[in-house]
């Protein structure tokens, strides 16, 4: 079985800069599809978006994504083995240097 890799979907496959708008999915970044073509060929891909699953999906189809995705989920799922975000961090097993990260962090967009 193939381990997965979770991919959030606003701010990383696409130019998402923060201005959410529940009916439009902005542009697709460049190089995501190359990005998710080499994914694919060692783990299975699942994005994850708090946006309508059904409108997301056809956005994967549009931009001829959604042939190296297993799923769009708005859950995480708990065989993630690893998660991209343009937001998240990683925790190091120190609570000071999570503290000073969270302090000093500014979104990726």
């Amino acid at each position: 079985m193939r381990k997965i890799i979770t991919i959030e979907l606003d701010g990383v496959l696409n130019l998402y800069k923060g201005n959410y708008d529940e009916n439009k999915i902005p542009r697709k970044r460049a190089g995501a599809a190359e990005l998710l073509e080499n994914i694919y060929l060692y783990y299975d891909i699942e994005i994850h978006t708090s946006r309508n699953v059904t409108l997301v999906h056809q956005w994967l189809k549009d931009k001829k994504l959604l042939q190296y995705v297993s799923c769009v989920t708005n859950i995480i799922n708990k065989e993630t083995y690893i998660y991209v975000d343009n937001k998240a961090m990683t925790f190091r097993g120190d609570y000071g240097i999570l503290l000073d990260e969270i302090k000093r962090f500014t979104p990726r967009w």
